[in-house]
């Protein structure tokens, strides 16, 4: 009884499966049907606008012919007025035969005029031909807004990198994120606008998604943009010569884009990042692409935004005494003057007193203080300040990367160091460390090298022989870098 109860659930359970499929295969089906309609609505609103540029076309045609016809005609008319005042009736009548036989010959002339104008590929009225995109047809509107967002950076991060926030290096791992969404929203930006302007390669090429752009020169060449197939076929691209031209020219651009993002290997300074991720913003202002454009202006936001929380955090260490005062710090602001490493010696102050005539018995009167302005009243009110102590083992990698690189000549750090940053990298290099050592994997390394150096009889055989490479490497020691 138990074996047909369980053949019924699972003929139950595979039915319902059955219908759960079909129900599924109905609505795939009918957003097939609607998305076969909306296509059919674009051709159709295409349709329509090629014959309104025929149209267009063939009014300019009938223009120009008859204003030809007009012109030539009035100026025979005149000459025949000038003939009639000498001739006779007879005359006329033969200059009326005359006039009709101009006539028809400057039809006869407009229309090889019109013939000659077709067969000219470089004119302007015969430019448009059912070749090009339609989609391009106010291109040349297009240009003037594209000319007034040019190569430049935009105006806010041009602020920012002359800023000491721009020389902070960002977490690896924020930078590739950054390039990595950056690179993906070119890459939508390339697949709509391919799939506007060239429906037959982007069928042909990337049929399904916009994954599936690749952005190295060997797949633009695949994709029909080429140096050889951009100059063979106009008819291929389905678009105009000079879009053609400002899309290929900018394909090619995003290819230090897409390296930065398949090798990731580089830790890049903002000026590089952001001017790397300026690429894919002024190629969605070249497609035409504003909300993408947006989109990437937020992601260089973002990535100026941790900068500015890698100063602060670098003035933190340093300490609030070598930065001017204030409830919030802002790293666009200006420090004061960088301390010597040394702790400051107290000022001394000499006045010069008159010498006067005075009893010698009677006590030399007291000198007068000499007067001092306010701010030397507060400043002297204040203990002087002392070498900070700076916790490097709290700075992440990227802060301890930025005060290592940071040169030791003076002569680099005109404008363009801050005297905190200037500081703080002045008293990192003086601890002789490198960037990550404060790790505690490389302290338990210091460890064993230091206790291969204190006993060197009581170590392994694979000890001592690592202790030699290490000694023959770098000298036994960590290298120090002081200025």
């Amino acid at each position: 009884m138990d074996m047909p109860r369980e053949q019924e659930a699972s003929q139950e359970t595979e039915r319902a499966s059955q219908e759960r499929d079909l129900a599924a295969r109905e609505e795939q089906v009918k957003v097939r049907e609607e998305q076969v309609r909306v296509r059919e609505e674009q051709v159709q609103v295409r349709e329509e606008q090629v014959k309104v540029k025929e149209e267009q076309l063939n009014n300019k045609e009938q223009e120009l012919y008859d204003w030809e016809a007009s012109a030539y005609a009035q100026e025979a008319e005149e000459e025949g007025d000038d003939d009639d005042d000498d001739d006779g009736q007879e005359e006329h009548d033969d200059d009326d035969d005359g006039q009709e036989q101009q006539e028809a010959e400057a039809v006869e002339w407009t229309e090889e005029a019109e013939e000659e104008e077709q067969a000219d590929p470089e004119a302007k009225e015969y430019q448009v031909n059912f070749n090009m995109c339609t989609a391009c047809f106010k291109w040349d509107a297009q240009s003037a807004a594209r000319a007034l967002d040019s190569d430049r950076i935009p105006s806010d991060s041009e602020v920012f990198l002359a800023t000491p926030a721009a020389v902070v290096r960002i977490p690896f791992d924020d930078q590739y994120d950054a390039l990595n969404e950056a690179h993906i929203i070119a890459k939508q930006v390339f697949w709509y606008a391919y799939q506007k302007h060239w429906p037959i390669n982007c069928l042909r090429r990337y049929p399904e998604s916009y994954n599936q752009v690749r952005f190295g020169r060997e797949e633009l060449e695949r994709a029909g943009l080429g140096t050889g197939s951009f100059r063979t076929g106009p008819e291929k691209c389905q678009m105009c010569e000079e879009t053609r031209q400002c899309v290929v020219g900018e394909c090619f651009s995003m290819t230090h884009l897409r390296n930065a993002v398949s090798h990731p290997s580089d830790n890049f300074d903002m000026d590089s990042l952001i001017r790397l991720l300026n690429r894919a913003r002024r190629f969605a202002v070249d497609l035409d692409d504003a909300a993408r454009a947006d989109q990437i202006q937020q992601v260089m936001e973002r990535v100026m935004q941790k900068a500015r929380a890698a100063y602060r955090q670098i003035e933190d260490c340093v300490g609030a005494d070598y930065c001017c005062p204030g409830p919030q710090r802002d790293p666009e602001r200006k420090c004061k003057s960088s301390y010597p490493v040394e702790s400051c010696s107290s000022t001394t102050t000499t006045t010069t007193t008159t010498t006067t005539e005075t009893d010698p018995d009677q006590p030399p009167p007291p000198e007068p203080e000499p007067e001092s302005s306010p701010e030397e009243q507060q400043h002297q009110q204040q203990p002087p300040p002392t070498t900070p102590k700076i916790n490097y083992s709290a700075l992440p990698y990227h802060i301890q990367y930025t005060l290592h690189i940071i040169p030791s000549y003076p002569a680099y750090h005109q404008n363009k160091y801050s005297p905190t940053i200037l500081l703080a990298a002045k008293l990192w290099k003086a601890t002789g460390l490198q960037p990550g050592q404060t790790d505690e994997h490389f302290a338990r390394v210091d460890a064993a090298l230091a206790k291969i150096k204190s006993n060197p009889e009581e170590c392994t055989e694979r000890e001592r022989e690592y202790y030699e490479r290490f000694k023959k490497r770098s000298g036994g020691t960590m290298e120090k870098i002081c200025w």
